[in-house]
């Protein structure tokens, strides 16, 4: 509630500062008036005159559709956050447009949370991890950006060589695998190690 526009009649409302009866909107060219919080009961009327008057076009359109108005307000308002959204690359990069099952999403977020704080953050730019309370968690952040980065990338194209050195036969074999499985359990143990420790330290995670 804005205190400034409680007022007792018509005269108060009109010697307030224009920027705060009739405020720049970026939603509107030529301001958006504000109603007063409260005022003399007889005295709505005279207001009610006064903004028919100045502001017809606006008036007639809040008046007949206020909620049409109000939906369609609050639709630009978040369609301008969304087109303008600070996150918008972590966002594209954790919900791609192929479809992903939440077995790879969960551990996919933590990674661009991870990327997200490097590269868009910049933390070991603005940041000083060299404080004893922090080295550590500084040179471990370090380690998991090059795993996400370079590592891991370099485990998935070892584990597709895997699967196509697999011979498949009619015959069985517990071990054809096994290449593929130690390469599988590496992974999944450091993408493991990843999430807990994002989730563990989430509160450096601020620039």
């Amino acid at each position: 509630m804005n205190k400034k526009q409680i007022v007792i009649t018509t005269e108060e409302w009109l010697k307030l500062p224009r920027s705060e009866k009739v405020p720049c909107k970026w939603y509107w060219p030529t301001g958006w008036y504000e109603a007063p919080f409260a005022m003399m009961m007889n005295d709505w009327d005279n207001w009610e005159k006064h903004i028919k008057k100045e502001y017809p076009v606006q008036y007639w359109l809040r008046e007949n559709f206020q909620y049409t108005f109000r939906q369609l307000y609050r639709t630009v308002k978040g369609l301008k956050r969304y087109i303008i959204n600070p996150r918008r690359r972590m966002r594209k990069a954790v919900f791609p447009v192929q479809y992903m099952d939440l077995v790879e999403l969960v551990p996919h977020f933590h990674f661009q949370a991870i990327i997200e704080f490097v590269e868009v953050e910049k933390t070991f730019e603005v940041t000083d991890w060299s404080e004893e309370s922090i080295s550590e968690k500084g040179k471990k952040l370090k380690e998991l950006y090059n795993y996400v980065k370079y590592e891991r990338p370099f485990l998935l194209e070892k584990l597709s060589m895997a699967y196509e050195k697999v011979e498949i036969t009619i015959e069985y074999d517990p071990n054809r695998y096994d290449r593929v499985d130690v390469i599988n359990k590496e992974i999944k143990d450091r993408d493991t190690e990843l999430c807990i420790w994002v989730i563990q330290n989430r509160d450096i995670l601020w620039t």
